[in-house]
């Protein structure tokens, strides 16, 4: 399904500020298009939705000025919002020592 990129909204357990360099990411999406939906969780109102995963690639659709995303909508908790955006940020090398200190105190989520 696809949804205006204005009604998705961040994910509010992401620790990312930084997103580091896009232009692979971009020279890609400009050549082939966005090949994995973006994972969301739909918010009450039914009409907008918060990010669950893939954070870089909504930014380079803005970017690249795309008005939709192809989107992939599951119910999830606020522990696996957690955990997906620890997931999402696990593989950076360059989290700095607040992003670092955040996001293990978001662990704890996942017990809950």
């Amino acid at each position: 399904m696809k949804v205006s990129i204005d009604h998705i909204k961040p994910n509010p357990y992401d620790t990312r500020e930084d997103l580091g360099d896009l232009e692979g990411l971009k020279a890609s999406i400009r050549k082939s298009g966005l090949l994995q939906p973006l994972i969301v969780r739909p918010v009450e109102d039914g009409k907008t939705y918060e990010l669950a995963f893939g954070g870089r690639r909504l930014q380079v659709l803005r970017e690249l000025g795309y008005k939709e995303a192809e989107i992939d909508s599951r119910e999830t908790t606020d522990s696996d919002m957690a955990i997906l955006a620890l997931c999402e940020n696990v593989h950076r090398k360059d989290l700095n020592p607040v992003e670092q200190a955040w996001t293990h105190g978001k662990r704890d989520l996942s017990n809950s």
